[in-house]
């Protein structure tokens, strides 16, 4: 009995690898931004880059309405819900046209079920994993995504050679995870929905009494700050890599694809070794990591060539994984029980955040420094001070926890 409830458990956590996999669809269009500009030659190229940018937006209000979803409805609903809208945003951008706002608007959808996805991802894991198992499955969790963002890029580069528009029809991998996850996921009887609502009524008391902040602690949202900058650092590297390449001369779209796979590559074979690292440096990952991504961007940023890209690239391969895994892990394992699928979601919808605000901030940063966003290679240098002092924030919140644990 043992053996067939492990085996069981293996199956849900394949089973969130998968839908931590169907994350990165939305950033199928980073290598091919440059020929999405040219393609809307009319319009304004900040708004053309939020063909890019926009489904982060979704994946805040995703991320958001999952915690939502899993207190009124099955795993196996929510599910459903999340890879019809996946599906259907992946399809409806051929028939589109030159219409830029319907198409932002599909590309919010397609956000919007990815969002849903990627929070259900690591909800799957904490809800179903002691720590140790956890800390392995969150690793791969990260590593599905670095194997997805080679499989979209490198999709990507072939689909969209003639039209970008034939990438996105990468989205429609989200079917064949819809099947299995529909056959591993728990069907309830109709007994097990009553009793299931029961304690719905009951969990719903018992979080109305307690208080925000115990819920809630300030050491969370300092976890949602940091994973914000986080995610906007990234974003910096998908929406300018492609821009810089161009405009300095380094080459076109293929060359995005390298550079990106670098960072992508380095990231899953990195992913696999996170349970190991976390359980030897525990939470001073965030440190490091951040640091890493720093002297990524460095490089980058002085890069003369393609090489230094590349080397950037992996700097900041090593970084993502361990940074964003240890905010998964601290955030699924440290939350209040009562409230753990709804922290998992505000922190993913915050981490979203960043994406949709990168240029928000970043542009006028660059302004206010005498920088140029538009060349692609300045954003690099500004998130430099960033990363910076991301690492710093994460060092004293480490250090704040581990005063406050020995006394």
């Amino acid at each position: 009995m043992h053996t067939l409830a492990h085996r069981n458990l293996t199956l849900i956590g394949i089973a969130a690898i998968c839908l931590a996999f169907l994350q990165n669809g939305v950033n199928t269009v980073s290598p091919l931004v440059a020929s999405i500009i040219a393609d809307f030659s009319a319009e304004d190229p900040t708004v053309v880059i939020m063909v890019q940018t926009i489904p982060a937006l979704g994946m805040v209000v995703g991320s958001l309405l999952y915690g939502v979803l899993s207190r009124v409805t099955s795993s196996r609903v929510v599910l459903l819900l999340a890879c019809g809208i996946y599906t259907a945003s992946s399809v409806v951008p051929l028939f589109l046209g030159q219409m830029l706002l319907p198409l932002l608007v599909v590309r919010f959808f397609m956000g919007l079920g990815a969002g849903i996805c990627a929070a259900m991802a690591v909800a799957l894991i904490a809800a179903n994993f002691d720590e140790q198992r956890s800390a392995r499955f969150m690793g791969y969790i990260v590593a599905a995504q670095s194997a997805a963002m080679i499989f979209f890029l490198v999709g990507a580069g072939f689909l969209g050679a003639s039209n970008w528009r034939h990438a996105l029809l990468l989205g429609l991998v989200c079917l064949p995870v819809l099947v299995y996850g529909l056959i591993v996921l728990p069907r309830e009887d109709k007994q097990g929905r009553q009793e299931a609502s029961k304690r719905l009524v009951a969990r719903k008391l018992q979080i109305k009494a307690l208080p925000f902040f115990e819920k809630y602690p300030a050491y969370f949202w300092t976890q949602c700050i940091l994973i914000f900058l986080y995610f906007a650092g990234i974003f910096v590297f998908l929406v300018n890599t492609s821009i810089m390449i161009e405009a300095s001369g380094y080459g076109g779209t293929w060359e995005a694809v390298l550079v990106i796979n670098i960072q992508t590559g380095t990231s899953l074979l990195l992913s696999f070794a996170f349970g190991r690292l976390y359980a030897r440096v525990g939470t001073h990952l965030l440190f490091i990591a951040a640091l890493a991504a720093a002297a990524g961007f460095g490089c980058i940023y002085l890069a003369q060539n393609l090489i230094w890209m590349c080397a950037g690239a992996a700097l900041l391969g090593f970084s993502i994984p361990n940074f964003l895994a240890t905010l998964y892990q601290l955030v699924g394992k440290h939350a209040h029980p009562l409230v753990s699928a709804s922290s998992t979601s505000v922190l993913l919808a915050f981490q979203q955040m960043g994406g949709v605000l990168m240029v928000s901030f970043v542009k006028p940063l660059c302004e206010v420094l005498g920088l140029d966003f538009s060349v692609g290679r300045d954003p690099f240098l500004v998130y430099v001070a960033v990363f910076v002092l991301i690492a710093l924030v994460a060092l004293w919140q480490v250090k704040g926890k581990q005063q406050s644990g020995a006394h």
